[in-house]
């Protein structure tokens, strides 16, 4: 019975959560757009990274946090791995289309 609770916990915390993130203030959910680019950003050192996302929004480009992927809390939110970024964009319904490398 334990099990079962728990699980149905997590699978409940981790859908709100997976929910919460926004784009220059317009939730993923609410992102009606056929095509999207992610980008990983990595500090020096860090063991997390964070996803910068173009879907076409104005004024990308003057600022980088327009563009950052950010939790309920407005801070950046942050992934363990790009994969982990791609399954979150998965559960909206968006699908892998190309990837490529950028930089040296």
């Amino acid at each position: 019975m334990k099990t079962k609770f728990c699980l149905s916990f997590f699978f409940l915390l981790s859908f709100g959560m997976a929910h919460a993130q926004t784009v220059n203030g317009v939730s993923l959910k609410d992102l009606h757009v056929p095509y999207l680019e992610i980008t990983q950003l990595r500090e020096l050192f860090a063991s997390t990274i964070t996803i910068d996302v173009d879907y076409g929004q104005p004024n990308r480009m003057v600022l980088r946090s327009d563009s950052e992927l950010k939790g309920e809390n407005g801070l950046p939110f942050t992934f363990h791995s790009i994969v982990e970024a791609l399954n979150l964009f998965n559960s909206f319904g968006y699908e892998l289309g190309d990837v490529y490398v950028t930089g040296s």
